[in-house]
């Protein structure tokens, strides 16, 4: 199902604030390879990027336990890389 921006914005706000968010932290050098993983593997209204949430460090929320898992498992490898 289609939605539009307002939508999409409400769905967010909603699972956001009822204590759903799954926060996935990484280092915010990452930022970029973060937004392009979740535009390509999740439909935008179950993920939300956070910046600055901490010093060099961006936290990704997840409506789903299993998207933040494989996010976070996607992150893991990727930091690795030299």
């Amino acid at each position: 199902m289609k939605m539009t921006p307002v939508q999409t914005f409400e769905y967010k706000q909603n699972w956001m604030s009822s204590g759903r968010a799954n926060p996935v932290k990484y280092h915010s050098d990452w930022r970029a390879q973060a937004m392009e993983f979740c535009k390509t593997n999740f439909g935008q209204r179950y993920w939300h990027q956070a910046t600055f949430t901490g010093i060099y460090e961006d936290t990704m929320y997840f409506e789903h336990a299993n998207h933040a898992e494989f996010f976070a498992d996607y992150m893991e490898v990727t930091q690795k890389k030299p």
